[in-house]
């Protein structure tokens, strides 16, 4: 059966909603999708089989990407689902899976006599199926034809076994005012994915701010109990989406419509109609705010915009329209502090709904007001007590079995230690693997180690067994969502004893293979304690466990490179971000 992608998310989605009505369905379900077994899938979802006929066993689909979900769902149930990529000025194809080397989630390798590469993000191919041109129309052609490749305008990648992956198309890209890139098509899958409340969203630029239109399942809605979707999708899904995004990618404004949103007859979003399907709704109406001109408002105002670089209202709120992160959030608590005298501890800044209801607080709690801004300095010469884990003889076994093992596993080489400074420092490496922290620790020479520290999100040390691990193999364990302040005060107090600090400055791994934005904790340390920074390249872990798997392919080979350290005289925390990042950017493209 040969169908564009609409027709298979709804066939999945009737489908799966049939399946999960019984309990006695979603279990035969996990068991034949555990098994990977297609004999048993055709034997337990018999009906299912004879609904499409009887016969059916290949599903193709073409003209748009294809749902990963419905793609792995339909492979469950024990078809093969064969998805490829093409344009017509490639007649039409371009790649196509082989049948029994079907990755869901990819389109297939090129056809024979095909030539596929990767400029620039973009996918181009050359072959003998590639047209001469656009008839009469030598600009077009010039445009998309060079030396004989089509700039096909689509981005993709390609992994090691020829594999291509599309992630979005070109014309698509949403460059912010900032000059950073947002891909829609990946923030729309989010969007769907995790959230049932949402039948469709679309992601554009607004206003020189991320904008989301969504077309809600009312019907989830009503089965919650939601009387008012608007203030339910403001206070509650769009905080949740933000929260784990980096600062440039969070939505920031949203409009609800009715009905779904326009395509194209293959599915595809006409993205040159969501700007009408916007109007005058979303442009809030504020109350007037009788206190906006008062001293409280106007500092809290001015400081929150310093911080956000956008114009802030009475009725904005905290979580959700301006979106601080960590640092950010931090920054505002210490201020109100040390200019009103208010203490609000970290946990509790969300409760505040608006900037009108977080001034409105302070005014009934201010024991002062003078102006005054956040001083790192002044926070990190604060005296904290840090208890140092235990290094036990286990963290030399760990290091040299992780060595060994990868140098034949994974083909591991180490190079740049020698750049190490003396005293403390703080290392910084990409982020691209679960087992990052053990390449890292099969790089270093033991005396390094045992002078270094892993610093650890509690969330990640979750059970007593590596909490042990962590106590006994010199990991710092500490809770950012709690107390960011006293996080970094400890990591202070440890490079204070001469100590050095590995940081991951992504603070999650790389989910795509690229690299993410970079949190400025470590620049602040480095800044105010003056510690040279260690940028460190990964390279390779994320072909060696790409996606959610678990274990490391084998023979994929990997590198960790230790440049030469950075000192942080002359360049404020956010110069020493970019720059660090900007160096192992170009480490691991070498």
């Amino acid at each position: 059966m040969i169908g564009v992608p609409r027709l298979y998310e709804l066939l999945y989605r009737g489908i799966k909603a049939k399946i999960d009505t019984k309990a006695i369905g979603r279990i035969f379900f996990s068991i034949v999708k555990m098994t990977g077994s297609k004999w048993l899938a055709k034997k337990i979802f018999k009906k299912i089989h004879e609904g499409l006929g009887g016969y059916l066993e290949i599903m193709v689909a073409g003209g748009a990407a294809l749902n990963k979900d419905a793609g792995n769902f339909f492979e469950a149930l024990g078809f093969e689902v064969m998805e490829g990529f093409g344009m017509t000025e490639a007649a039409p194809m371009i790649t196509f899976p082989r049948p029994g080397k079907v990755i869901i989630g990819t389109t297939g390798q090129p056809l024979p006599g095909l030539k596929v590469e990767i400029r620039d993000g973009e996918i181009v191919a050359k072959g003998p199926n590639i047209m001469k041109g656009y008839y009469n129309r030598p600009e077009e052609t010039a445009e998309v034809l060079k030396d004989g490749w089509l700039y096909t305008g689509d981005l993709g990648e390609i992994d090691d076994k020829g594999y291509l992956r599309i992630t979005g198309r070109k014309k698509e890209i949403i460059v912010l005012p900032n000059g950073k890139n947002v891909n829609p098509i990946e923030l729309e899958f989010k969007l769907e994915k995790n959230f049932a409340a949402i039948k469709e969203a679309a992601v554009l630029l607004h206003h020189e701010i991320l904008y989301a239109i969504v077309f809600p399942d009312y019907n989830v809605l009503a089965g919650e109990g939601v009387k008012d979707a608007e203030n339910y999708f403001r206070e509650r899904i769009f905080p949740e989406f933000n929260r784990d995004l980096t600062s440039y990618k969070r939505i920031m404004q949203f409009s609800l419509v009715k009905e779904e949103l326009p395509r194209t007859r293959l599915g595809k979003i006409q993205r040159f109609k969501l700007e009408e399907l916007i109007g005058e709704k979303q442009k809030r109406p504020e109350k007037v705010y009788e206190e906006a001109g008062s001293e409280e408002y106007q500092a809290v105002k001015s400081f929150i915009e310093s911080q956000v670089d956008m114009d802030i209202s009475p009725d904005d709120h905290l979580e959700f329209d301006i979106a601080l992160d960590s640092l950010g959030k931090l920054s505002l608590i210490d201020f109100i502090e040390k200019t009103f005298g208010v203490k609000i501890e970290e946990e509790n800044l969300p409760k505040f709904t608006s900037v009108k209801s977080l001034v409105e607080f302070i005014k009934t709690n201010k024991r002062w007001h003078h102006v005054d801004v956040t001083n790192w300095a002044t926070t990190l010469k604060e005296k904290v007590h840090v208890k140092l884990p235990k290094t036990w003889p286990t963290l030399a076994v760990i290091k040299n079995s992780a060595k060994g093992f990868f140098s034949i596993y994974s083909r591991f080489k180490s190079d740049g230690v020698q750049h190490l400074p003396e005293g403390p420092c703080i290392i910084t490496p990409n982020h691209q693997s679960f087992l990052d922290g053990l390449y890292i620790l099969a790089a270093l020479k033991m005396k390094t180690l045992k002078n270094s520290y892993f610093y650890a999100k509690k969330k990640h040390v979750n059970n007593p067994f590596l909490r042990f691990l962590a106590n006994t193999n010199n990991v710092i364990v500490m809770d950012v969502n709690k107390d960011l302040k006293e996080s970094i005060q400890k990591l202070a107090e440890v490079l204070k004893k001469g100590k050095n600090i590995i940081i991951f400055p992504e603070g999650t791994r790389t989910k795509t293979g690229r690299m993410g934005e970079f949190k400025k904790t470590f620049a602040i340390l480095s800044k105010e304690l003056n510690i040279p920074v260690v940028p460190v390249a990964i390279n390779g872990a994320y072909r060696a466990m790409p996606g959610r798997t678990i274990f490391p392919l084998p023979f994929r080979r990997i590198r960790v490179s230790f440049s030469q350290p950075i000192y942080p005289k002359g360049y404020s925390s956010d110069e020493l971000t970019t720059l660090v990042q900007n160096k192992i950017h170009k480490m691991v493209s070498e």
